[in-house]
């Protein structure tokens, strides 16, 4: 579950990247290094208070991506934030955070169960199945 999200979350960077115009990059560089290049831009559109640059900026911090340390706690907050601006993208990682019990959180299905719910409400229907596995599981 945990390599899906990580592949599945590093594509929604890339679509965010590409969605701002940012396919300017040389193939002489390092993935690495385009993915350091690709956060300045990333930080530069939450910086701007855009609810989508706030929630890649969690996610570069939950996988440490782009020459972060991984710091789940920070990525936590950054995700919050995100949450507050209405984010569906937000609410679906805030879900997997209580389900799984990243950045210190406890596990708490309920508020999993919640989050996934508020994240399909808002359009984002990969929390589907999040949620019907859960309520498989009795949740």
């Amino acid at each position: 579950m945990k390599i899906e999200l990580v592949k599945h979350q590093i594509d929604y960077i890339f679509f965010f990247v590409l969605s701002f115009g940012c396919h300017n990059i040389s193939p002489n560089i390092s993935f690495f290094s385009h993915l350091h290049n690709l956060f300045y831009r990333v930080r530069k559109a939450a910086d701007k208070d855009y609810a989508l640059g706030i929630t890649n900026v969690g996610l570069y911090y939950a996988h440490g991506l782009g020459g972060l340390k991984k710091d789940e706690k920070t990525a936590l907050e950054w995700l919050k934030r995100a949450v507050d601006k209405n984010h569906n993208q937000a609410m679906y990682a805030l879900a997997q955070y209580y389900e799984y019990g990243f950045g210190g959180l406890r596990v708490d299905y309920k508020q999993a169960k919640y989050w996934y719910q508020k994240a399909l409400d808002n359009g984002y229907t990969d929390a589907k199945k999040d949620l019907k596995a859960l309520e498989r599981k009795g949740y």
